[in-house]
């Protein structure tokens, strides 16, 4: 009985991933011409998906290779093939990290958006609010007295929102992500967000995908 079980479970399991059309080298060249060309598009052919993603997203913009940032942001969605050449994409995911001296420990964060500075500081502007579980949370010893916290949600209605407001407004973004022990405040300027919002969205809603 159990390798009967064990055995429907790989057939499932086999369906659900070939049941995907093969990925081409034409296709990744299609879709990069057709969504916008801040993104970038990452394919697993033995999965046969691929993973359209914003850069890692700091205070001052996208990071270069060899950076070592303290937090990063990054938007990204998951598009595979049907067998008769349409495709589907996933929903949004959002991935942020930290990394510190010691622990936060991360229950929540809370976003502020607003046309200035100085209005968000105030607390004034539109509010965006999640709770972490526990289960997308990763916590790593990086080592030289460094650790990371990082969480990954998917389709989340409240960044998908967040993300929306900045591709329409441009505005102002703050951030209080809050912990067991303490909080840590996040400012990101409208120069590094704006550009990789609006693409993300225009990608979600690219007419290939419908």
């Amino acid at each position: 009985m159990k390798k009967l079980l064990l055995s429907m479970a790989f057939i499932a399991i086999s369906l659900t991933t070939f049941s995907q059309e093969l990925i081409t080298k034409e296709d990744i060249k299609r879709l990069k011409k057709l969504l916008p060309k801040e993104l970038k598009i990452k394919v697993d052919y033995i999965e046969r998906e691929i993973w359209v993603k914003t850069p890692r997203i700091t205070t001052t913009g996208k990071l270069g290779l060899m950076d070592t940032p303290d937090r990063t942001h990054e938007f990204y969605f998951r598009v595979t093939k049907n067998k008769d050449g349409t495709w589907d994409r996933a929903g949004l995911r959002y991935k942020f990290s930290y990394y510190a001296s010691s622990w936060l420990w991360m229950e929540s964060m809370m976003i502020l958006c607003a046309p200035t500075n100085k209005e968000t500081r105030k607390g004034i502007g539109v509010k965006f609010e999640l709770k972490f579980r526990s289960e997308d949370i990763v916590t790593k010893v990086e080592g030289n007295a460094t650790i990371s916290e990082k969480v990954d949600m998917y389709n989340n209605p409240q960044i998908e929102k967040w993300v929306r407001h900045i591709a329409e407004t441009g505005d102002f973004t703050r951030i209080r992500v809050s912990g067991k022990n303490k909080y840590i405040d996040e400012a990101i300027f409208r120069k590094a967000l704006t550009p990789y919002a609006t693409a993300i969205v225009l990608a979600l809603d690219h007419e290939i995908f419908k």
